[in-house]
């Protein structure tokens, strides 16, 4: 059994790293049923990650009485480049925490004191990315050595009339949204992209991240992505077309009756077609259709700061939360230079 040794093993606990020592359906039925579960801690993206260049899944499970999950959690490890650029900047993402059943503080507990051993010597620095409320585990984080920080999110109540979501946007962007309807976009939401198409919004992509000069995947990593997502309609695409030019788009995820706005892009030559407003209101339109209950727009960034990509979202409407996220360094000498380094820069439109 591959397992990590903890101290407080003798208690009825076991935190394994074997994926095949879990049934794969009482992951998936584990991860829908409990409180924070979230698409990132499945067993098909684990799948997805597994088989691309960037990114390392590390999943533990907590095993309580009678070998039934207790408590689990996913960790991305992310290594963008190679050399000592790829050593400083290794890192390892956990989109949501850990996931724990009723009660199972102490599962969590052990799941982030495995987690720390699993990846000492690998990367620069932990960071858990809440996507719903951790405050239950705020002791357990603390005790650990994990530093939180405030951090915006923004989400959609799907469940309200669509009438009083489109009240919710700002009259401009309702005002933009009729305009690009007039100016003759069309909306194509496709859960079955042919590779002609998912490249033609890769070359958007790409042209917007090479601009802004921040890393992105390649081609294969959407291919994939589709590959493996899309074979149980976890990932979607909607897209505004004028004629049948693609002039922006959107990928998203689904799962659990959730939608989280993953990749988007649009051509700054057709801004005057308005597709960064008429996108995200076609999604949460298709999202209340659809009997889907919370759309996701991303993360909204620290409340403490001036954030222009915050300000776009909010004039769609929906609920500002402050999640937060924790971070834990494990080489604080490279760690906390490069953090004020990169601030720095950034204030400075670098």
């Amino acid at each position: 059994m591959s397992r990590i040794d903890i101290a407080e093993e003798s208690n009825g606990y076991t935190v394994i790293t074997d994926i095949s020592l879990v049934d794969r359906a009482k992951w998936m039925s584990f991860v829908e049923d409990n409180e924070g579960g979230n698409i990132f801690h499945s067993p098909m993206m684990v799948d997805f990650f597994s088989g691309t260049s960037l990114y390392r899944p590390l999943v533990l499970f907590c095993m309580g009485e009678e070998n039934n999950i207790s408590g689990m959690l996913v960790a991305y490890v992310l290594k963008e480049h190679r050399g000592l650029t790829g050593f400083v900047s290794a890192r390892a993402i956990v989109w949501g925490g850990p996931v724990l059943k009723r009660g199972e503080i102490k599962a969590g507990s052990l799941l982030l004191e495995a987690v720390k051993k699993e990846l000492r010597g690998r990367v620069t620095y932990l960071q858990v990315r809440n996507l719903s409320d951790m405050s239950h585990m705020a002791y357990s984080f603390s005790q650990n050595g994990f530093i939180y920080e405030e951090h915006l999110d923004i989400l959609f109540d799907l469940e309200k009339d669509k009438g009083e979501l489109w009240e919710s946007v700002h009259p401009t962007r309702r005002k933009q949204v009729r305009r690009a309807l007039k100016r003759g976009v069309t909306i194509e939401t496709d859960f079955n992209p042919g590779i002609e198409k998912i490249a033609e919004c890769y070359a958007i992509l790409k042209k917007l991240y090479s601009k802004i000069k921040l890393p992105f995947p390649d081609l294969s990593f959407f291919e994939r992505a589709q590959a493996i997502l899309g074979k149980e309609g976890n990932i979607g695409l909607i897209s505004a077309i004028v004629g049948e030019k693609i002039i922006g788009f959107r990928f998203f995820l689904l799962f659990n009756r959730q939608i989280y706005d993953w990749y988007a892009a649009s051509l700054p030559e057709y801004y005057d077609r308005y597709p960064n407003d008429i996108l995200p209101w076609s999604l949460l339109e298709w999202g209340v259709g659809n009997n889907y209950r919370i759309f996701d727009f991303g993360g909204a960034g620290d409340p403490n700061e001036k954030y222009g990509v915050r300000d776009y979202k909010m004039k769609f409407g929906g609920d500002l939360v402050n999640y937060g996220r924790y971070t834990f360094v494990f080489r604080p000498m490279i760690y906390y230079p490069a953090s004020w380094l990169l601030k720095t820069l950034r204030k400075k439109g670098k």
